[in-house]
């Protein structure tokens, strides 16, 4: 004697299938709940039901396993697919989906003021420089990693004693018109230090706030940076892996360097600004 619960949203649909073969029973079969499995005019293995529901044949049970075809086939009674369309086992996809073939890096790049700055530019390309390159050319050329970039904030600690600001400029390309000018900064009265630093974040919906492509208008000027020797500033920045597929955004350099060597270069075009702790090649 064979016997399966079957679940009350899924009994109507049996039953429907099969009202006729229902009627052919014996009543006092029906009655009990059982069923004889040896009868040769049964069209379709029978189940015991719960006492609450009537007896209800189901069409394509498999009595080994206590499984219906249809949900063994990945669907239910209802004809939907079941959880995890389009996927096997294990969450592994049974054809590949869409990917950005190009790698995004977010990184911290910590720099600081080596000679007093007083209004100097960070350009567009100047800023690409900063997140590394290789030097293609001994002595004269580096080829830069990244085809663009994000800057997501800047962190000044000024140094004792000392003035630092950034001045987010509105001078280059008409596209840079389309953001307010702030000047975010602290003045540090000698022998004074302060618990917090200046956080300079640009608006998400502003020019500065937008993906910079390295090999486009390099020369613009995004920010300037004024402050004395010694404050420290990180960089909180993002940016593309150069793919290949375009030519290779370069720098020039008057720094004595081997070739194949790996620098990262001064956040400023005037060299006032670098890298600490890291091998630098000039402008």
């Amino acid at each position: 004697m064979w016997g399966l619960d079957i679940p009350p949203h899924q009994a109507w649909w049996v039953n429907q299938a099969l009202s006729s073969h229902l009627s052919k029973r014996d009543p006092s079969e029906v009655k009990s709940g059982r069923t004889n499995l040896d009868r040769e005019d049964s069209a379709f293995e029978p189940v015991f039901i719960e006492k609450e529901q009537k007896l209800l044949p189901v069409n394509g049970l498999s009595l080994a396993t206590g499984v219906v075809g249809n949900r063994a086939r990945g669907r239910n009674m209802r004809g939907r697919k079941a959880r995890g369309k389009g996927r096997r086992r294990g969450g592994v996809p049974m054809l590949p989906p869409s990917r950005d073939r190009i790698s995004v890096v977010s990184t911290v790049r910590r720099y600081s003021i080596t000679n007093s700055a007083t209004a100097v530019a960070v350009t567009r390309g100047s800023l690409a420089s900063i997140l590394g390159g290789t030097e293609t050319v001994a002595n004269t050329t580096v080829t830069l990693w990244a085809s663009s970039y994000k800057l997501r904030k800047i962190v000044v600690w000024p140094a004792a004693g000392s003035t630092v600001s950034i001045d987010a400029t509105t001078t280059g390309t008409a596209e840079q018109a389309l953001q307010r000018e702030s000047l975010p900064g602290a003045d540090m009265p000698t022998g004074v230090t302060m618990d917090r630093p200046v956080v300079f974040t640009p608006n998400a919906k502003s020019y500065l706030g937008l993906w910079q492509s390295t090999g486009v208008n390099a020369s613009d000027q995004l920010f300037l940076v004024s402050g004395s020797s010694g404050a420290i500033i990180d960089v909180h920045i993002a940016y593309t892996l150069a793919s290949g597929l375009q030519a290779a955004v370069t720098q020039g350099t008057t720094t004595t360097v081997a070739l194949g060597a790996i620098v990262y270069m001064p956040m400023d075009g005037t060299n006032k600004i670098t890298p600490i702790a890291l091998n630098s090649a000039l402008h």
